[in-house]
């Protein structure tokens, strides 16, 4: 306590002007957004303002009084301690701006811009140094997002253009042994690989149009009941083992995107039939109700664990039961869904119980409708 009564009186001489006339100085500190701790020329902390208890939880009796030494466990991003590597009371220069991890009250630790400077006395004495921690830590979670995303782009953009290679490799012996028989088999893998190929391109687009808010959309008016019936025919021809059912009411107007809409639709289907892989209904329901369209998508699949409910319409998401399964998928599709529903005004959502089936649902906004339910 006797300690912290010494260190008030040097902040108080601080707020008076008793220090070279730092009262404005004092007020600047404590009223900026950055955290910001002030030394005496014996490394004892003599200032620290509010913004350093926001972003560690320490408040000034934590601070105050205690040397500077090991200040908050700083550590680069090889994990040294700072204070083994570079300190304001060494040599001539100031530190400016390097990114470490601090320690939190807590415990948890936090990404800062750190900065330090040597203040002087006239006469050139060092009388004390000031830090400055701003936080990094949002940046820095972007830069691993950003990280992340071009590590499993690279990784599924990998598969099939291995496969287009190694195809092209069997051809040209095929081809130099004057076997030609197999070609359209080549072909036709090539060309699968090929479309995949343009699918995980496009994806990794979409993803980008998203994030940036330049996805772009060409509304026309469209009857939407009609355009999902379209939709689940095309789809009834490759659905050989699932039984597609919609129910649809009468015509549903709106500003859509067709294409957009399509790749909506197409993904919540395709999605619904990969993930109940032992067949059966996969339903489409369509109603509408105060001046919004709503469309389910249910299957009797896997379900969704509790744990990945939250996530599931996250960039890169795969769930843990679909791993275990060996369901292969670039985590992209309900993200972009989402991202499209919402840049048409609407919402999105789910409901799951695991190893019972899921719903997906989405809601777009309306124009007009007539109501004449059947089931085809």
């Amino acid at each position: 306590m006797d300690a912290i009564q010494k260190v008030r009186g040097r902040e108080g001489a601080f707020r008076t002007g008793g220090v070279g006339s730092m009262a404005e100085a004092f007020t600047i500190i404590q009223s900026s957004a950055d955290g910001i701790l002030v030394t005496d020329a014996n490394r004892i902390i003599v200032v620290s303002n509010p913004a350093i208890e926001r972003l560690t939880g320490y408040t000034d009796e934590d601070l105050l009084g205690r040397p500077c030494a090991y200040l908050l466990d700083a550590r680069d991003y090889t994990g040294r301690l700072l204070c083994d590597i570079l300190c304001p009371f060494h040599g001539e220069e100031s530190l400016d701006s390097i990114e470490v991890t601090i320690a939190r009250k807590d415990g948890t630790r936090v990404w800062v811009e750190l900065s330090c400077g040597r203040i002087k006395a006239d006469d050139g004495r060092l009388v004390g140094a000031v830090y400055t921690l701003r936080d990094a830590s949002q940046r820095k979670e972007a830069e691993q997002v950003k990280d992340d995303y071009i590590s499993i782009a690279a990784h599924d953009l990998r598969t099939p253009v291995t496969t287009i290679k190694g195809y092209a490799q069997l051809m040209r012996r095929w081809l130099a042994r004057g076997d030609t028989s197999r070609f359209e088999e080549g072909l036709k893998t090539v060309e699968k690989e090929s479309d995949h190929l343009v699918q995980l391109v496009e994806a990794l687009l979409d993803v980008s149009r998203i994030q940036s808010g330049h996805l772009q959309l060409s509304p026309h008016r469209l009857n939407l009941s009609d355009f999902i019936e379209e939709v689940v025919a095309r789809v009834r021809q490759t659905a050989d083992t699932h039984h597609v059912v919609l129910e649809r009411i009468g015509s549903v107007w709106g500003q859509w995107d067709r294409v957009r809409i399509e790749q909506v639709l197409n993904n919540l289907i395709d999605n619904a039939i990969k993930y109940s892989p032992n067949g059966g209904d996969v339903r489409i329901v369509v109603e509408q109700d105060e001046g919004e369209v709503r469309i389910h998508v249910s299957d009797r699949g896997i379900g969704i664990p509790a744990a990945d409910m939250g996530k599931v319409f996250g960039r890169h998401q795969r769930l843990s039961n679909a791993a275990e399964l060996d369901l292969q998928g670039s985590g992209l599709g309900l993200y972009i869904v989402k991202g499209i529903v919402e840049a048409h005004g609407g919402r999105v959502w789910v409901q799951s119980e695991l190893n019972v089936g899921s719903t997906f649902s989405f809601a777009l906004p309306t124009e007009d409708y007539q109501v004449s339910d059947f089931t085809s």
